[in-house]
């Protein structure tokens, strides 16, 4: 039987009505009937998580964007959430698990099978300090269509999703599109034109994505506008003038990124950075849809 099974497997059966399984999931137009668990079902409710997607065939660029964005976003509280996939899913597991983070594995297949057969160690250690969830029953073998069905999960519990690579025809794609279609923020790593790999998060921020170009982009959405460790500047005495002039700008009502281009006349590559340091320092606050704000005091 089922209760049997996880019973043996150490893990645990979260129908709907069950008090630990995740409201977000509720309210999916076609939430999992049953979810299976195992590890740590304290994690689904203790703090904000983030979805970390990409692609299979992850470059030395993918991987260094992964290890170089995560610490940050873990030690300010944020769990990292991904499907055990190769490429870009098992870094962002690693490298969570590495910086003592929580982490969420959801996965294609039963909790007993391990997917990708190299991630058998991963899937163990994650099923120990972190936790393993999936919709399909035990024994359920990792069927191509189970992939795109499980990424619903994936989106629907993060409060924000960040695709790293991925082509025309990856799977992060899909949980991207999820992820808009449950009005959640979806963040993407710009990357070379030349890349088949930086096609997906390239199209998505020219549809409308947030560009990632620093863990404070994505600690923003998630209303943590501090890096950890580090405290927001003093204020100076006397602000350069183009700081001063955007401050004044914002100082009556928010304005989208492109107004600011036009009213202080400076190119997108001399005001991100402007904006960047700002937003760091906890003197703006970016709302959705990259519009700009002075930071309440």
């Amino acid at each position: 039987t089922l209760l049997a099974q996880a019973d043996k497997a150490k893990a645990h059966i979260l129908p709907l009505t069950h008090s630990d399984y995740p409201d977000s999931l509720r309210r999916l137009p076609d939430p999992p009937p049953l979810l299976y668990a195992k590890g740590n079902l304290t994690l689904l409710a203790d703090r904000p998580w983030v979805a970390v997607v990409g692609t299979r065939e992850a470059s030395p660029y993918g991987i260094q964007m992964v290890r170089t964005l995560l610490p940050d976003l873990i030690r300010a509280g944020t769990g990292i959430i991904s499907g055990l996939a190769r490429g870009i899913d098992t870094e962002a597991h690693e490298t969570t698990l590495r910086e003592n983070g929580a982490t969420i594995a959801i996965l294609g297949a039963g909790l007993d099978i391990a997917y990708p057969r190299e991630n058998r160690l991963l899937l163990d250690r994650i099923g120990e300090s972190g936790l393993l969830l999936s919709e399909f029953p035990f024994s359920t073998p990792p069927e191509r269509m189970n992939f795109p069905k499980r990424n619903r999960i994936i989106s629907g519990l993060s409060r924000a999703v960040l695709v790293v690579e991925a082509g025309l025809k990856s799977g992060a794609l899909i949980t991207a599109d999820y992820a808009m279609e449950q009005g959640i923020d979806v963040f993407a790593i710009p990357g070379n034109l030349t890349s088949d790999k930086s096609v997906g998060p390239n199209r998505l921020i020219r549809d409308g994505a947030h560009p990632c170009l620093a863990p404070a982009d994505l600690l923003s959405a998630l209303g943590r506008l501090v890096l950890p460790k580090s405290k927001p500047a003093a204020k100076p005495e006397t602000d350069p003038p183009e700081i001063h002039r955007l401050l004044n700008l914002l100082e009556h009502t928010p304005l989208h990124v492109d107004e600011l281009i036009r009213q202080t006349g400076t190119s997108p590559a001399e005001l991100h950075p402007l904006l960047l340091e700002l937003e760091m320092n906890g003197r703006i606050t970016r709302q959705a849809g990259m519009r700009y704000t002075l930071a309440l005091s």
